[in-house]
């Protein structure tokens, strides 16, 4: 993670000195949100950085058999029984890839996230889901039901 930590402040950091060599403009939407994903990457390892720091300095277990059945409980419980909009932003907090096979399906997904979720618990409030872009395909031969929702409108 402090590994992780240093490569995004250095990215940071030739972003901001392509901007003061004129090379890039500030105010290009594609750096201003590069700029802006990177440092909440930054913040965001550095305070699982702290967390981490915290719990070796308390010595204690972090992530016990109990948690972690209780964990795949609730979290099977929220799949299961959730709403849509909840079912994947659990989802989401867990896997990073889905690889649909003929005879097979394999979710990969970051451990870091799962030990510390399994450590912490659920949030109350669930992550963000990804919001979809709905007419990502303007003529719409992706969904079956263009036409009919365009007829509705």
């Amino acid at each position: 993670m402090r590994q992780d930590h240093k490569e995004t402040e250095a990215a940071i950091t030739r972003l901001l000195t392509l901007v003061e060599k004129g090379l890039m403009d500030a105010d290009e939407p594609s750096m201003r949100e590069r700029l802006i994903g990177l440092k909440l990457h930054r913040d965001e390892l550095a305070a699982d950085i702290a967390d981490m720091n915290r719990r070796i300095a308390d010595g204690a277990p972090t992530i016990t058999p109990q948690k972690i059945e209780k964990f795949a409980s609730l979290l099977s419980h929220k799949l299961n029984n959730g709403l849509p909009e909840l079912k994947q932003a659990y989802a989401r907090l867990v896997m990073t890839e889905v690889t649909v096979r003929d005879k097979e399906i394999r979710i990969r997904g970051s451990r870091r996230v799962l030990a510390k979720a399994a450590s912490q618990g659920l949030k109350t409030n669930p992550p963000a889901v990804l919001s979809i872009v709905r007419e990502w395909y303007a003529q719409g031969e992706s969904n079956p039901c263009f036409r009919r929702e365009r007829a509705a409108s």
